[in-house]
């Protein structure tokens, strides 16, 4: 537009990297000189920065009845999947990220709800969809028998077909789509609370299930998922809520994770980040969410 940047910028967001405050501060000493020289219109002034702001970004979009989607809490709330024998392990995030790891080979894509059964899977400067069959697929992920109705994220398995789409016509396939079986990835495990009602779970919880990619120290990917499952680049382990010894209810603000045979006692901190410290000797370690790049599958695609 023809307008003018006002005078003063407002601040960046709180979890702006330092860069940012620099620049804003640099641009405001800036335009204030302009100003007192009378050399800036006041009068065509356009938005101020607040108008740049953006909500975070989650593909759990609502499904054609108004309600959530059940593929995308299916996909986002168990953790890790595996395709057949192509793909060992596969990782949805709730903001539309993927961790990909298929023989040697490992990075990150990205992946969106298309329809109420279907995925769309973009790596490799490829795209793919995954079709589930059936209309509750959250239900082949409970145990039958005397435990029928409880959520085990190990018996998740689901016959689904796969297919690769045209780059930059996503509309038309490069052949049949084909069988594959969808499945839980991780080692079986039983849930580390009650998963009859999730919902008395603190925030702190219910926030960081299915989000995601987090560094552990810079090590990706991070994953908590439904069910106390933690997903890491070491292995398999657990985490929860624990209890606030000033109020006896659950924290806010903490959590613990159980990985590599220790115990971590992790505080969850403004800006996406955590100070996990372990409980055999006080170590502590940062971690936080970390955006990946968009295409390091590139050189070796597996896919």
């Amino acid at each position: 537009s023809n307008s003018y940047t006002p005078v003063h910028l407002l601040p960046p967001p709180e979890c702006s990297g330092e860069c940012a405050f620099v620049l804003s501060g640099l641009f405001n000493e800036a335009f204030a000189a302009l100003d007192a020289k009378g050399q800036w219109n006041n009068q065509r002034v356009g938005p101020n920065t607040d108008r740049l702001a953006r909500k975070p970004s989650e593909v759990a979009k609502a499904s054609s009845d108004g309600g959530v989607s059940p593929i995308a809490r299916l996909v986002t709330e168990v953790g890790a999947w595996k395709i057949g024998e192509q793909i060992q392990k596969l990782v949805f995030y709730k903001n539309g990220f993927v961790f990909v790891q298929a023989g040697t080979v490992q990075g990150t894509g990205q992946w969106s709800i298309s329809s109420d059964n279907q995925i769309r899977l973009d790596v490799c400067r490829k795209i793919f969809t995954i079709n589930f069959s059936g209309a509750d697929p959250i239900k082949a992920c409970h145990v039958a028998g005397e435990n029928e109705g409880s959520f085990q994220a190990s018996e998740c398995a689901h016959e689904a077909t796969m297919k690769a789409l045209l780059p930059n016509r996503a509309s038309r396939s490069t052949g049949p789509p084909l069988p594959v079986i969808i499945s839980f990835a991780g080692t079986p495990f039983e849930s580390e609370w009650d998963e009859g009602d999730v919902s008395s779970l603190p925030n702190v919880v219910k926030d960081l299930m299915g989000s995601g990619p987090w560094s552990w120290g810079g090590v990706m990917p991070l994953g908590f998922f439904r069910g106390g499952h933690l997903s890491t680049l070491w292995g398999d382990g657990k985490w929860g809520p624990v209890k606030d010894e000033a109020t006896g209810g659950w924290s806010e603000d903490t959590i613990y994770m159980n990985f590599v045979g220790q115990k971590h006692i992790v505080k969850i901190l403004p800006c996406h980040q955590f100070l996990s410290t372990r409980a055999s000797d006080g170590e502590e370690t940062k971690g936080w969410m970390q955006i990946p790049d968009k295409n390091p599958l590139e050189a070796h695609c597996p896919l």
